[in-house]
């Protein structure tokens, strides 16, 4: 951890950089809710807590949204997906963009998380348009199955649980989600 090097070192660590560095660590322990926190992380984040960083206004600036991006959740949850061994999915198309004026970034990691903390869902799956590139996204999580070697099977990369590719065809979609519930059902 960049943090932890920091301190380690004896480095000064200003407000603006305890901040910055806190935020990622928020981001990366996915508040705090993974494997990855740590006696050690909580050890880091008080030591930038003393330099005057204030949880609330850090959280309000990264998750407080307006009423119209909490109508375009609903709007997006609403056309989840489930595969026979209950991956979620959505595939947000050009004209989904379109309609509602969105960027395909912004749909695609944006909302990946509105699949996510619900008990029936182990795996879900992110399909975007990417008007810049011509392609879809594809973003993949999941809180037990290592899904890296799906994404990867299609030339992509990331983390164990939190990873994606980028695909050529809606039907390579299908292609990732057969894959998807073959490791549910081989993990069984």
């Amino acid at each position: 951890m960049i943090a932890n090097i920091l301190i380690e070192a004896n480095i000064e660590i200003n407000y603006d950089c305890a901040k910055a560095l806190y935020m990622g660590i928020l981001g990366d322990t996915g508040r705090f809710r993974f494997n990855n926190s740590t006696a050690k992380t909580f050890q880091i984040v008080s030591e930038l807590l003393k330099k005057g960083i204030n949880l609330q206004d850090i959280h309000d600036e990264i998750y407080l949204e307006s009423f119209e991006d909490k109508k375009i959740k609903s709007i997006f949850f609403e056309s989840v997906k489930l595969t026979n061994n209950s991956v979620a999915y959505r595939k947000n198309t050009l004209e989904f963009l379109n309609k509602y004026n969105l960027t395909s970034n912004y749909v695609s990691r944006g909302l990946i998380g509105q699949m996510a903390g619900i008990k029936e869902i182990p795996i879900w799956v992110n399909f975007t348009y990417n008007i810049e590139e011509d392609n879809i996204k594809c973003e993949i999580r999941s809180r037990n199955y290592e899904v890296l070697k799906v994404a990867k099977k299609y030339g992509g990369g990331g983390h164990l649980h939190a990873c994606g590719c980028s695909l050529k065809t809606w039907e390579e979609t299908d292609l990732v989600l057969t894959d998807l519930d073959k490791l549910i059902e081989e993990e069984k």
